[in-house]
């Protein structure tokens, strides 16, 4: 019969792959790729860099440089019935200032803990990152096996549509089965459309973020379907490595450093100088010179007041992240286990009904049991059933992705 090319087309078209590219991009290379050139990570590692210089200040022997001073001074000395002499005299000093109060350990922790925390959040840039290249790739993914999915679907409905047309004129079906099969094949048309713009939206954020042109940016290459993720324990045991997190935990640690630190600097600083040099007649001297500030009335108030409040802004940012990620975990966990029953059910379940269901059409239109308009349905069914596996599939990844960024499964310690 004229419909045996289309349902075995349409087939076909279920169990169909990707066409062999010459060239593929894999999410691996994707991924290098958007590290190299992607401006948060370089913006992050210039921050370490500073915060690198500044724990070097901070290891220094003495926080303060020395002070060296200088004098040069003329006499005119009167002498009576004589011209006045003229005499030169002059000194040379250093003096250091010496930290009473412990401070240097305090700045010297504050400064490793600044450092760290510069390192994770690296590392969160990376994960970041990750995160959004796995969302463009694989959204970019389904959408280029989309287009497949209703290129064939648009051929299979043309060709019915061209057979029905050529039975309605031999007067074996009717006008409105030739009406019914050439609006599936507009449909048909217009799907492959909407799947192409959107195949070719998906493809320039992913060029964007790969920052390259878009003619330049190969088919992709891969798999929708995720690796197994992590038991609901495993994964919320690992928000523990999370860097974010672990970056926040040492901006705490570093502000408390802090706090101790302006509690130290209460304690006055000791300066020590050495005072050189020569006086007339032909005299020479040296002073010890001990300088010590009265903390009378600036006990640096303000500054233990600033540091405290910036502690416990960073605790409770701390303990809000820790418990929006756990919650935010939680929710993709169990999301996660829908869309894996939901694909399980369209993969065993309604894809096989639907094959079935085909091959029953078929030998009933060939026995003549079966009219245009239900053959037509069972077709729709067939390529609507793929779209749906598909979505499913699709989704189940992201959230796989997701996962995987929020519970930090992908993570190199800094």
């Amino acid at each position: 019969m004229v419909y045996r090319a289309a349902v075995g087309a349409l087939m076909s078209c279920l169990a169909m792959g990707v066409h062999a590219q010459a060239r593929l991009l894999t999410f691996d290379e994707a991924l290098r790729r958007a590290e190299d050139v992607a401006p948060p990570v370089s913006a992050a590692q210039a921050q370490l860099a500073a915060g690198e210089a500044e724990l070097k200040e901070a290891n220094a022997l003495l926080w303060s440089n020395p002070v060296l001073s200088a004098n040069l001074t003329h006499r005119r000395i009167p002498q009576v019935g004589l011209s006045d002499a003229r005499a030169s005299e002059w000194a040379f000093g250093i003096a250091q200032a010496f930290e009473t109060g412990g401070q240097s350990a305090h700045r010297r922790a504050a400064a490793s803990a600044v450092r760290e925390a510069l390192a994770y959040a690296v590392a969160d840039a990376k994960r970041r990152l990750r995160a959004e290249v796995s969302q463009r790739f694989f959204r970019t993914l389904a959408l280029q096996q989309r287009v497949q999915i209703e290129r064939e679907a648009q051929r299979i409905a043309e060709e019915a549509s061209s057979l029905v047309a050529k039975r309605v004129a031999a007067g074996e079906d009717s006008r409105l089965d030739g009406n019914l099969a050439r609006i599936e094949a507009e449909r048909a048309r217009n799907q492959a459309a909407a799947a192409r713009e959107a195949h070719m939206q998906a493809r320039a954020e992913l060029a964007a973020i790969l920052q390259l042109p878009l003619d330049a940016l190969p088919e992709l290459a891969g798999e929708l379907a995720p690796p197994a993720p992590a038991a609901r324990e495993a994964a919320l045991e690992g928000l523990s490595r999370r860097p974010d997190l672990l970056a926040l935990e040492r901006r705490v640690a570093a502000a408390r450093e802090r706090v101790q630190l302006e509690r130290a600097a209460r304690a006055p600083d000791l300066t020590l100088g050495v005072v050189g040099g020569r006086e007339q007649p032909s005299q020479t001297f040296t002073t010890l010179a001990i300088s010590v500030p009265l903390p009378i009335y600036k006990r640096n108030d303000a500054a233990i007041g600033r540091a405290v409040a910036e502690l416990t802004q960073a605790e409770l940012e701390h303990r809000a992240a820790q418990s929006g990620a756990r919650a935010e975990l939680a929710g993709l966990l169990d999301r996660y286990a829908t869309l894996e029953e939901r694909v399980r059910r369209l993969a065993t379940e309604v894809l096989p009904a639907v094959e079935e269901n085909l091959r029953l059409s078929r030998r009933a239109r060939e026995a003549g049991e079966i009219a245009v308009p239900q053959l037509l349905l069972v077709m729709r069914q067939a390529v609507e059933a793929r779209r749906e596996l598909l979505e499913a599939q699709t989704e189940q990844r992201l959230v796989a992705t997701a996962i995987e960024a929020v519970a930090a499964r992908q993570h190199s310690s800094p």
